[in-house]
């Protein structure tokens, strides 16, 4: 093989190697550059996600405001930094965070350092129980007012309620939306709270819905509230079963 022709094939595998390179560097430069924009785009986006979300709790955080009383309305601050702080640490949005807030204090939780408790122990339920917060802050309000309970009764209550889906056939979900329509009758005619959502765990294994065991409860509670004379008879005999029947309409 000549010189000439050897000399030939070296600079024409040098050239393809180098045109090769260049396409390579080519390529990780688009890839790069691809990146760079994407990552600017997620930034950008995320930025605009935040500063909505910041402007979303502090509108929310306007309206709770307006329901503090005049002493209270100092202590905004204090509001604002335990919300945030509950809102971190169980991964819940700032504005489910502030509506929930908003709720808290409509149902009746009007002092801020009792209102974060309270919803300190709602956050729990929510994330424990697969719910929204709003939904987890209804059930445990609606049953607390139902029973003339506290914020300190509302562990217990979380509690309760946490049990009565481990027992029943039902999941936090449903429950939560039926709760409030059985536990005012409940305790209207004296039934523990334990023994009332003891009885709705048991319901909801025999019926077809959660929908349906809050209906048959219901309808139970209301039986007894205005009894007939031939159930008059019949709770006479159980007495002790059910507690106490002076609230039994005579």
């Amino acid at each position: 093989m000549s010189t000439s022709i050897l000399k030939a094939r070296v600079e024409l595998n040098t050239t393809s190697v180098q045109k090769g390179l260049k396409n390579i560097r080519k390529g990780f430069n688009d890839i790069a550059s691809a990146g760079v924009i994407a990552g600017a785009v997620g930034i950008a986006g995320g930025l605009a996600y935040s500063v909505k979300s910041a402007a979303d709790f502090e509108s929310g955080m306007a309206k709770v405001k307006t329901l503090l009383k005049d002493a209270d309305k100092e202590r905004m601050p204090e509001l604002r930094k335990g919300l945030q702080d509950i809102a971190t640490n169980a991964g819940i949005g700032a504005k489910d965070a502030v509506e929930a807030l908003y709720q808290t204090i409509s149902a009746g939780v009007s002092d801020p350092a009792q209102a974060l408790q309270f919803l300190d122990q709602a956050s729990k339920l929510a994330v424990g129980g697969f719910v929204s917060l709003e939904k987890a802050t209804d059930a445990i309000s609606t049953t607390m007012t139902a029973y003339g309970l506290g914020v300190d009764d509302a562990s217990k209550i979380s509690d309760l309620l946490f049990q009565t889906v481990r027992l029943g056939k039902t999941d936090m979900e449903k429950l939560s939306g039926s709760v409030g329509t059985f536990v005012g009758k409940s305790k209207e005619l004296g039934v523990s709270l334990e023994e009332t959502l003891g009885a709705f765990a048991q319901l909801t294994t025999t019926q077809e819905s959660t929908e349906k065991s809050a209906t048959a409860i219901s309808s139970i509670f209301n039986q007894m509230l205005k009894p007939s004379k031939e159930l008059k008879i019949a709770l006479k005999k159980v007495t002790r079963e059910f507690g106490d029947m002076e609230k039994i309409h005579e």
